[in-house]
């Protein structure tokens, strides 16, 4: 994958994610994603989003079989990929995802926000030291 190719599918939507995490003084630069490793940072964000999304944090209601709840958790990553742009060469609209995956722009919202709130809880120190920020 080139820089102009990373930039596009990765470097705006990983900073976007980092001001809805922490505000927007902070970001990284792609001078530092190629120090890291451009592979080494996707793999960052990857790893951690199949983390949020797996059974550790994603509560199982025990009405819904196991089949349903796959299905919930994988739709729920999806849209949250989909919001964000990540690994994607732009981001959509509440309204864009509702449509695709047939829900309100409301509960994309919700969705959204629940997934920040767990990134925040439970991922943010590793974003913090992975991506060095000055973040207290």
């Amino acid at each position: 994958m080139n820089n102009a190719e990373f930039s596009i599918k990765y470097l705006k939507p990983i900073n976007n994610l980092l001001r809805s995490m922490f505000g927007k003084e902070y970001s990284i630069t792609l001078d530092f994603c190629e120090n890291k490793g451009l592979d080494v940072v996707i793999g960052f964000i990857e790893n951690i989003l199949n983390d949020i999304f797996s059974e550790k944090y994603v509560k199982f209601k025990s009405t819904w079989g196991k089949e349903r709840y796959i299905k919930f958790i994988q739709r729920n990553k999806k849209i949250f990929h989909t919001r964000y742009g990540i690994g994607m060469k732009t981001d959509h609209t509440l309204i864009d995802i509702g449509n695709k995956f047939e829900i309100s722009r409301e509960r994309v919202r919700q969705i959204q926000a629940k997934t920040l709130r767990l990134l925040r809880r439970n991922m943010a120190h590793k974003f913090v030291i992975f991506f060095d920020l000055n973040y207290e």
